[in-house]
C-alpha cells in the first residue's frame, strides 16, 4: 500500500542528487571528513528512502506514501545546498577557520604543558565519576545481569547524578584525549589500556551508535591501511554482539541467526532517519502535543514502536523538529545556513590538520557532525555543542598564549 502511492521520480532526483555529490567528493579535492560528511548525508536522507523504496516496510504504520515523498523531495532540497557549496567552494584556498585551525597546527601542541596538565585533570575527573558510580553504570550491569535481560540507557533512565553532563564528557573529552596520547606514546601498553578505558567511558551510559563511529574514525583515521579487512570484521563482530547483547538476544537459539544479520544493518541504515518520516507525517497530521510533558522525539518513539509515552525517545537530524514546530521554509532555511557553517568548518580542519597526529583535534569536528545528523535540538545536546568548542578553544588558547610568549 506504501509503495503504490509512493513517487518514484523524486525517488530517482533523489538518487541522482547523491550520485552528484559522491562524484563531487571522489572526483574533487575530497578528504577523510567529507568523504564521512557524505555518508551521514546518505544514511540520513537515503537509505531510508532506499528501503521503503525497495519494498521493505518495518515502521512503515508510522507514516504514510505522502511523508516518505515529502521525504524524499527534502532530501533532493538539502542536497541542492550540498551541491552548490560543494561546486562553487570545494576548491577554494581560503575558508571561514583556516586562521583558527592554523594556530592548532603551527604551535607545539605536544610539547605543551598546559594542555597535558588539561588533558591529565580532566582524565582524573572523568574516571573518578566512573569509579564512583561503577555498580550502577549500564554497561556493568549489562554483564553482570542474567542473558537475555534488557538494562535501561542511564541517558533515559536518570538512575545515576549529572550523567548527561559526564556522558558528554565521555563521548567528546575522551577520546581527544585518548587520540591525543596515542600519537605521543610509544607504549603499547599504555595505548591498549587508555583505549579500554575510553571504550569502557562511551559505553557505560550503552549508547552503541558513537561507540560504533567512535571505532570507525579509529579505523579510518589511524590505521595505516585505510581499509584494513581485519580491524573491521573485528570491530563488527564485537559491535554486532554487544548490540544483540544490550536487546537481549538469547545467543542460545539458532532461531536469532536472522535477527543477528537483520536488526543491526536495519538499526544503522535505516532506524534513526525514520524518525524524519514520523515527524513529516506529525506534521501533516498536527498531532504534535505542544503543551505535552514529553518531548517531540519521545513522542515519536511512541508512535513508531507503539509503546508508552516516555519509555523511549527516537532523535532524528535537529532540522526534523523545527518541521514539526515551525513548517517546511524555516526548516529548509536552518539546514542551509547551518550546513554551509558545517561545510567550511569542516574543509577548514581538513585543510589544516591533514596529519593523524591532530586526529584528537579532528575528533571534535567528526562527533560534531554525528550528533547534527542524528539528533534533536535539546539541553543535553546545546551542552555537547558547548564542551566541542569550549574544548578546540582552550587548545585554541593554549597553544596561542604559548606561540606569544
Amino acid at each position: 500500500m506504501l509503495l503504490e502511492d509512493a513517487n518514484y521520480i523524486i525517488f530517482f532526483l533523489l538518487s541522482l542528487c547523491l550520485i552528484w555529490m559522491w562524484s563531487l567528493v571522489l572526483g574533487g579535492r575530497g578528504s577523510k571528513l567529507l568523504l564521512f560528511y557524505n555518508i551521514f548525508f546518505t544514511l540520513s536522507f537515503y537509505t531510508p528512502a532506499l528501503y521503503y523504496f525497495s519494498g521493505f516496510s518495518v515502521y512503515s504504520h508510522a507514516f504514510t506514501a505522502e511523508a516518505l515523498n515529502i521525504f524524499c523531495a527534502s532530501g533532493v532540497s538539502f542536497s541542492f545546498v550540498s551541491i552548490f557549496w560543494m561546486k562553487t567552494r570545494l576548491n577554494s584556498k581560503s575558508y571561514w577557520f583556516l586562521n583558527f585551525f592554523e594556530t592548532i597546527r603551527s604551535g607545539g601542541v605536544y610539547g605543551n604543558y598546559n594542555i597535558r596538565l588539561y588533558f591529565i585533570l580532566s582524565t582524573c575527573l572523568m574516571t573518578l565519576y566512573l569509579i564512583v558510580f561503577f555498580n550502577k553504570l549500564t554497561i556493568v550491569n549489562l554483564f553482570s545481569g542474567e542473558e537475555g535481560e534488557v538494562v535501561d540507557r542511564l541517558d533515559t533512565s536518570g538512575n545515576v547524578p549529572f550523567y548527561i553532563t559526564f556522558s558528554s564528557l565521555f563521548i567528546i573529552l575522551f577520546p581527544t584525549i585518548f587520540f591525543y596520547f596515542y600519537s605521543l606514546k610509544k607504549n603499547r601498553l599504555y595505548k591498549i589500556l587508555f583505549f579500554v578505558l575510553t571504550v569502557f567511558a562511551i559505553s557505560s551510559g550503552g549508547n552503541k551508535g558513537i561507540l560504533a563511529y567512535f571505532f570507525i574514525f579509529f579505523i579510518f583515521f589511524f590505521s595505516k591501511k585505510t581499509f584494513n579487512f581485519w580491524k573491521i570484521a573485528l570491530v563488527s563482530f564485537f559491535l554486532i554482539s554487544y548490540y544483540l547483547f544490550s536487546k537481549g538476544v538469547d545467543f542460545s537459539d539458532t532461531a536469532n541467526l536472522g535477527i543477528a544479520i537483520e536488526s543491526p544493518l536495519r538499526r544503522f541504515f535505516v532506524t534513526q532517519p525514520v524518525g524524519f518520516i514520523a515527524r513529516i507525517q506529525m506534521y501533516l497530521d498536527n498531532s504534535y502535543e505542544i503543551n505535552s510533558a514529553f518531548s517531540i522525539k519521545q513522542q515519536i518513539f511512541s508512535k513508531i514502536y507503539q509503546a508508552p509515552l516516555g519509555t523511549g525517545s527516537h532523535p532524528s537530524h535537529f532540522v526534523s523538529s523545527i518541521l514539526v514546530e515551525y513548517g517546511y521554509l524555516p526548516m529548509f532555511f536552518v539546514f542551509a545556513v547551518f550546513n554551509i557553517f558545517l561545510l567550511e568548518l569542516i574543509k577548514s580542519s581538513d585543510k589544516i590538520l591533514n596529519d593523524r597526529i591532530y586526529g584528537f583535534a579532528i575528533w571534535n569536528i567528526f562527533i560534531f557532525m554525528f550528533l547534527s545528523f542524528n539528533s534533536d535540538i535539546s539541553v543535553a545536546n546545546i551542552l555537547r555543542f558547548t564542551i566541542i568548542f569550549l574544548n578546540l578553544l582552550i587548545l585554541y588558547l593554549f597553544i596561542g598564549n604559548e606561540k606569544r610568549i
